[in-house]
């Protein structure tokens, strides 16, 4: 019954919130129309300059096959405020691009990604550039679960169970590990671009 409850949730969002923002769920089943993503992403504090905890994760989380998901894009925008350690304070703030949801027929790929999700190589390559975040809200029968994926980087990834609660990469759900995650061998976010349709990208 669960799951029938989260899915039926995800379809009505799904049909009504493709421009949509505000205050949102904290589970599958709590989720109301037109909340498909927030206008903008949760600061961590200490913020660090907008981009969120710079961690590493310590251990995997076990995602499985989403029954839904969808995708939205975001861009970093200068607050005007200065950071605690000084310098500029960003904040992730959601584009025009329309939410783009994940269809049934590519929701086992998308299950492939979430499973190389992994704790970042020592010897990681980053790219010395700024650009898009994407955010991926994945529902499961029993649960919600959002990723950012930097598109720009280190390609890091920050998992959050409610991201118009909880800084992405500083859960409050003990079951996602905290911390900065990477999809070593896969350009995440292109992959994610790809399989919901979302288009753009770098």
């Amino acid at each position: 019954m669960r799951g029938a409850l989260a899915i039926a949730a995800a379809a009505m969002l799904l049909a009504g919130c493709a421009s949509g923002g505000g205050a949102g769920p904290s589970t599958a089943s709590a989720v109301e129309p037109s909340t498909g993503c927030p206008d903008v992403l949760v600061q961590a504090d200490p913020p660090h300059h907008g981009f969120g905890t710079q961690d590493a994760a310590t251990s995997v989380p076990e995602l499985g096959v989403p029954e839904a998901a969808w995708v939205c894009e975001y861009v970093a925008e200068d607050t005007g405020d200065p950071d605690p350690d000084g310098g500029a304070l960003y904040e992730w703030r959601r584009t025009d691009a329309a939410l783009a949801e994940v269809p049934d027929d590519a929701l086992v790929e998308l299950g492939d990604l979430l499973a190389m999700v992994d704790v970042p190589p020592a010897d990681r390559a980053c790219t010395d550039d700024l650009g898009p975040r994407l955010l991926l809200v994945a529902v499961t029968d029993d649960r919600q679960v959002a990723m950012t994926i930097d598109e720009y980087g280190c390609r890091e990834i920050r998992l959050t169970e409610d991201p118009w609660e909880s800084p992405p990469g500083s859960p409050s759900d003990p079951d996602l590990p905290a911390g900065v995650l990477m999809a070593d061998g896969v350009d995440a976010a292109a992959l994610v671009r790809e399989l919901s349709g979302l288009g753009g990208g770098r």
